[in-house]
């Protein structure tokens, strides 16, 4: 047993009681305690000198009585390190609040940020960068003071790797091994709105939740007491997403929001699992500032438009437009484009300002809020069935889409015209075999629009397996990149196109490099209804080309199910391979659900 002993009297806690409280959820949880797969606990929270037990790290009872007994009675200063597991022990045991001590320190970083409100944040898609390919989670602390000094005032509260600058394929295999170190962080929230909205051009979405003043003071009391320590950064699970759900549940521990073994945790999901769990009382749209800009730019007329060519091609006080509108683009146009002349771009903002306060004053320009927010999307994983027919023989499939959008998918709450997938598998039954006929480890997809104003690359990457329509028992492990550029000919339609080179196997199953081009249409027909066309002609060897072509149309049927029709064809031209069908034709039709996995 425990003795604790106090001035006029001596209280005893009996080791059940602290071997009960340290199998509790919340005791769990505050320390991060998961189990692994032989049902042993072990914390996933790492640093120097934060168990106050030996053994603290897998030992969740050895560790709490360590706290008891450390926190109240050989070093009650610790308390004010370990705020979280502190007040955790004083409601469980409220008779050791008598030995509670004043933080001072905490006390007045309470008063000063005056939280009492908290929103869930998620930024948009931006897959120029791995990392924030399935959107970004974080947490704002909102003071009511600050809605009359500005809200931007607020603070943001971020759970992000700490990369040190690694690039390329080793930040990729970094990410996904855990090798990075993830820390929360306090930062303004005017520096987190520069960052996504303005450099990244990322909408915005804050859900503010439905937190109590009690539950907001535990929230900040456990966000101190992760300063002292960090978590291995998974890209695919112990993410973002991932620690600001956890922390949900630490503070309100009848919220079942996260799992220990969860195969992934994507951003737009977090939104949907805390709808679910009637976690979110209000929303508000943020639009970036390319959004900003599209909006200037399409309210335009004709002659502002060509008036503002010339004031963004040659900024001097002499040619300056006097029209508002055009001037506030101008701006926006500014902010947006980068300059490695910094000093220019600095003359070029003076300029405009100046300018834009020698007119009059218009109308706040009103951004329309989408359609649809993304709580409101379809779920990122997918089961889907398909009856076929591969030239002569009718197939059934069965589609397992790990995450997280496909091409023709509605793409609310992600990069327009985009795709990303992540372990995509369609198993098929002709009326003698039964095979995998696809596997899509990774595949991106990044299309952005250029115009007159800015010419952004599209690309993408794909490491995948399927097989030959020409020769059914031919193979085709594939990895490429593409590089082109896409133009937006009409309204909701995008025209893409795409040189790429990788390394795959032939239809002699040999492992060669090839080299192609590819050609996409994708078109918003309405709402609920888009038709996407891709050609491809490919060189798999010096002596052969292969042309492709699909057609494909999806159609929403309700939030989360969908139906997909398909046409792929075949066609190979060859000097020396002789196939016994020279054109192969595989059409269809699928129906997909989409859920959360594992599910919730």
């Amino acid at each position: 047993m425990l003795l604790i002993s106090f001035e006029a009297q001596a209280e005893l806690i009996p080791d059940s009681e602290i071997l009960k409280a340290s199998k509790g959820l919340e005791w769990q949880r505050l320390l991060h305690y998961r189990k692994n797969l032989f049902g042993q606990s072990r914390s996933a929270l790492q640093g120097p000198n934060y168990f106050l037990a030996s053994d603290g790290e897998s030992n969740p009872y050895s560790e709490l009585q360590a706290s008891v007994d450390n926190l109240f009675e050989k070093k009650p200063s610790l308390q004010c390190e370990y705020l979280a597991r502190t007040d955790f022990i004083m409601r469980t045991w409220p008779v050791l609040s008598k030995k509670a001590i004043r933080c001072e320190f905490y006390e007045g970083w309470k008063a000063k940020l005056s939280a009492k409100k908290v929103s869930l944040i998620f930024a948009t898609s931006y897959l120029n960068n791995a990392a924030s390919s399935f959107g970004h989670i974080f947490l704002r602390l909102e003071n009511p003071k600050n809605i009359s000094r500005g809200e931007l005032l607020d603070y943001g509260v971020n759970f992000s790797a700490r990369t040190e600058n690694t690039l390329g394929a080793l930040y990729a295999l970094y990410g996904l091994t855990g090798y990075f170190p993830g820390r929360f962080a306090m930062l303004p929230y005017h520096q987190l709105i520069k960052e996504y909205t303005n450099l990244e051009g990322r909408d915005l979405w804050e859900y503010q939740l439905n937190l109590t003043e009690f539950e907001i003071d535990r929230l900040l009391k456990y966000l101190l007491e992760m300063e002292k320590i960090y978590i291995d950064y998974y890209f695919l699970d112990d993410n973002c997403s991932f620690q600001v759900m956890w922390a949900l549940q630490v503070i309100r521990p009848e919220l079942n929001l996260v799992h220990d073994d969860e195969p992934w945790m994507i951003p737009l999901d977090t939104i949907k699992i805390a709808e679910r769990a009637h976690l979110i009382e209000s929303k508000k749209y943020r639009p970036s500032l390319i959004r900003e800009w599209q909006t200037r730019f399409q309210a335009l007329t004709p002659d502002e438009k060509q008036e503002l060519h010339q004031v963004i091609d040659s900024v001097n006080a002499k040619n300056l437009s006097s029209s508002p509108a055009v001037i506030e683009a101008a701006q926006v146009y500014t902010d947006l484009k980068i300059d490695d002349n910094l000093e220019r771009k600095k003359e070029k903002s003076f300029l405009l300002a100046r300018q834009r306060a020698k007119l009059p004053m218009t109308p706040t320009l009103q951004i329309p809020s989408p359609l649809i927010s993304p709580e409101e999307t379809h779920d990122s994983s997918s089961v889907g069935l398909s009856q076929g027919r591969l030239d002569s023989q009718s197939y059934q499939s069965l589609h397992l889409e790990g995450a997280f959008h496909a091409w023709l998918s509605d793409d609310t709450g992600v990069s327009p015209f985009s795709e990303l997938k992540l372990l995509n598998f369609e198993v098929r039954k002709y009326p003698e075999q039964l095979r995998l006929e696809k596997a899509v480890l990774l595949k991106i997809l990044s299309s952005q629009s250029i115009d007159r104003f800015f010419q952004p690359v599209s690309w993408g990457v794909e490491v995948s397996y399927d097989h030959y329509l020409l020769a059914r028992d031919a193979d085709r492990p594939l990895a490429k990149g593409q590089v082109g550029y896409s133009i937006d000919p009409i309204q909701d339609t995008r025209l893409m196109g795409f040189l790429y080179a990788g390394l795959g196997r032939n239809l002699e199953q040999n492992i060669s490099g090839l080299l192609g081009v590819e050609v996409r249409v994708l078109s918003k027909l309405g709402p609920h209804w888009r038709l996407g066309l891709i050609a491809r002609n490919e060189a798999p060897s010096s002596n052969s080309q292969l042309m492709e072509g699909m057609i494909e149309s999806t159609i929403d049927l309700s939030r989360q199910w969908e139906l997909r029709f398909y046409h792929q064809a075949q066609k190979l031209y060859s000097n020396t391979i002789k196939t016994a069908n020279e054109k192969s034709e595989d059409f269809g039709v699928s129906i997909y659900h989409t859920f959360i996995l594992p599910g919730f």
